[in-house]
């Protein structure tokens, strides 16, 4: 099962100090310029830890950004963007989810994670100010991204 060691450090500030057990641990999709990257577990585990670094002494802060579910969709189609599927709804700040959908990108310092909710990504979002960027996320992924597929 996938470690999701980046939202356990999260979970006080995400879902107001509920816990979550193993069996909550969400799915990890990544894409790539709109394509979804295959990744194993050995590197899923990898990049939770390249996250956890990240998020390490973040804050949440108020968010500005409200999302269009068509024009995430459009923008999902550029760059390189993480996505995690719950099997059941959470709250943050009242608000529900069951996906979170948020853009990896050099040199950022803050994050917006989209929430998603049934399988559209409408509403405010969920920003976080960060004390460490993203490049080394960004790397590992473009790397993944970029290996030659293995015909079976």
């Amino acid at each position: 099962m996938i470690k999701f060691l980046c939202f356990i450090l999260l979970l006080p500030l995400l879902f107001g100090g509920a816990t979550t057990s193993a069996n909550e641990v969400p799915n990890m999709d990544v894409y790539y310029n709109g394509q979804k990257v295959e990744i194993t577990q050995a590197q899923i585990s990898e990049l939770d830890k390249l996250i956890e670094k990240v998020f390490d002494n973040s804050r949440q802060m108020p968010a500005l950004g409200v999302s269009l579910h068509d024009k995430t969709m459009e923008a999902r189609n550029e760059g390189v963007w993480v996505e995690y599927k719950f099997d059941e709804t959470k709250y943050s700040e009242e608000l529900p989810f069951d996906s979170l959908l948020f853009q990896i990108e050099k040199d950022s310092f803050g994050v917006n994670l989209i929430r998603g909710v049934e399988g559209k990504y409408e509403g405010r979002c969920l920003y976080f100010d960060l004390d460490n960027n993203f490049d080394s996320v960004y790397e590992y992924i473009i790397t993944i991204a970029q290996q030659p597929k293995r015909v079976i």
